[in-house]
């Protein structure tokens, strides 16, 4: 199938939604007293989705490094998951971080391979960007009617400045 000749108006982008259903342009949940933090795009019941990008920007102070979460002083103790589930909300159908949480900066590096790192200039402020194009590895994700993308956040993120997760792909 030529999914990449499908028409311009079917794009969609959009922004991961809290457990509440609200959309939530800032993922920096505090899983350190309910135990998780779940943000999810989920596919609506009228149209099937191919979601071909996940970008990720994370905002934090100058000073982040390879083997922390942002700027916090160090990675993740649980991590950061990815996951496929299907329309009941709890069968996972694809692991996309295949059972290693993405604790630090460089866990985005190692999933993704597009990550930069930058300390901005004329602020006191770095971001760093990861860019994980899933039809760079074979295909796009295919969600049906109720599948849902879903990240699981299992630490307190409340320090970092904000962190940002956008889908992008096509509604078919």
């Amino acid at each position: 199938m030529a999914h990449d000749k499908l028409p311009p108006t079917k794009i969609f982008y959009e922004f991961m939604k809290n457990s509440d259903g609200e959309t939530n342009m800032n993922v920096d949940g505090s899983a350190s007293v309910s135990g998780t933090a779940d943000f999810y795009i989920s596919c609506p019941a009228d149209t099937e989705l191919l979601i071909h990008r996940c970008l990720v920007t994370i905002y934090d102070t100058k000073g982040m490094e390879d083997d922390e979460y942002g700027d916090t002083g160090g990675s993740l103790s649980a991590g950061l998951e990815l996951k496929v589930l299907s329309s009941d909300g709890t069968t996972v159908i694809a692991d996309l971080t295949g059972g290693i949480p993405i604790k630090s900066n460089q866990g985005w590096a190692q999933v993704c391979y597009d990550f930069d790192l930058t300390n901005l200039t004329n602020t006191t402020n770095a971001v760093a960007k990861a860019r994980w194009t899933f039809s760079k590895g074979g295909n796009p994700i295919y969600l049906k009617p109720g599948q849902r993308i879903q990240m699981d956040v299992n630490d307190d993120l409340t320090g970092l400045l904000s962190q940002r997760i956008f889908m992008q792909g096509h509604k078919l």
